[in-house]
């Protein structure tokens, strides 16, 4: 499965933390180095066949608000959680030759 979903629900979770965090513990604007996570929808358009010489990320169209973000981490946190029973199945599938004999 694809981690883009994983990384994508880690730093959600970490967005909410840093932001309750920016709100109840103001900061001298110098001395806050606390991280701001956005997120939002980019357009990539590319060429086949041939060479950029930049790094282009693509075109930012528009920042997700949170409607937007709580309903792709509900959407993508049931795929993690299938992934992660599956990987769970697969450990336990391993380790049956060793433990075959208890």
């Amino acid at each position: 499965m694809s981690t883009g979903y994983r990384d994508f629900c880690e730093k959600y979770n970490k967005k909410l933390k840093n932001d309750k965090d920016i709100k109840d513990n103001k900061l001298d604007f110098l001395r806050d180095f606390r991280d701001r996570i956005n997120f939002s929808v980019n357009m990539y358009i590319a060429c086949p066949n041939t060479m950029c010489r930049w790094d282009y990320n693509g075109q930012n169209l528009f920042r997700l608000d949170e409607e937007d973000l709580e309903y792709l981490y509900n959407k993508y946190s049931k795929k993690i959680e299938a992934e992660m029973a599956q990987n769970i199945a697969k450990v336990k599938d391993s380790y049956k030759d060793a433990l075959n004999g208890l």
